[in-house]
């Protein structure tokens, strides 16, 4: 085998690990967004959920307002 044929050897085996790692956060979020919807689902209408201070949401007012439900 030549050292060309080595290299795009090697560069294919990079690429389909590559391919695979996105495969798998791609799954990943997949399911980050499964739970996310049930835990959604699981709060009553009525109550209100504040986002903590470590998110970064602009343009959100501190005071609820009557009927207020934010994730």
């Amino acid at each position: 085998m030549t050292t060309m044929e080595q290299e795009m050897e090697s560069l294919g085996s990079k690429f389909e690990k590559q391919e695979a790692g996105v495969a798998d956060l791609m799954e990943f979020y997949e399911r980050v967004e499964e739970i996310y919807i049930q835990a959604s689902a699981s709060i009553p209408e009525s109550e209100v959920v504040y986002p903590s201070d470590s998110t970064n949401l602009t343009g959100l007012s501190s005071v609820p307002k009557e009927g207020d439900r934010r994730i």
